[in-house]
């Protein structure tokens, strides 16, 4: 393999891992949107480990976990809750 076929390879495995956290990340933050109280601000965290033998994946450390959602809920409605 050349470095010009890694290179187009490993461009070819982000996008569709990008791909993957997009769709992800679309479904979580609708979940959210339609709560019956919602939150002011939500944060999507995803990791992505990029190697050129495996391509891009969602990171499956059991440590770090895949994935970091973070819920805010700001003023007023931050105090009724």
């Amino acid at each position: 393999m050349t470095e010009a076929d890694v290179v187009r390879s490993a461009a070819t495995s982000l996008g569709s891992a990008l791909s993957r956290v997009r769709d992800a990340s679309s479904t979580i933050l609708g979940q959210f949107r339609d709560a019956p109280v919602r939150p002011d601000k939500i944060e999507v965290e995803f990791g992505v480990r990029l190697s050129t033998e495996a391509g891009a994946v969602i990171a499956k450390s059991s440590l770090d976990g895949p994935l970091t959602v973070k819920l805010s809920w700001e003023g007023a409605r931050a105090a009724e809750e």
